[in-house]
């Protein structure tokens, strides 16, 4: 988890987001740490020294959305570049 105790309140999209995610099931197991996810909740605005962690030096890149980053587990379809 990225940030513990705190993630649902951090991660929470406001109601008038075409993105609300908040009454639906996530795509797969944790969509919640990729960087889709993170984008669509304002991570990358609020935290983008963090964000910039999850993808400086990428080595996969998402086969879905086309988003690149160090780590597989920060993306949904993972492939290595």
């Amino acid at each position: 988890m990225l940030l513990g105790d705190k993630e649902e309140e951090f991660f929470r999209i406001p109601e008038k987001t075409p993105w609300n995610m908040d009454n639906q099931e996530m795509p797969h197991a944790n969509h919640k740490e990729h960087l889709c996810y993170l984008e669509m909740t304002g991570f990358l605005d609020k935290r983008r020294d963090e964000y910039k962690n999850l993808v400086r030096n990428a080595g996969y890149l998402c086969s879905i959305c086309g988003r690149s980053a160090a780590d597989e587990d920060n993306l949904c379809d993972p492939d290595t570049i």
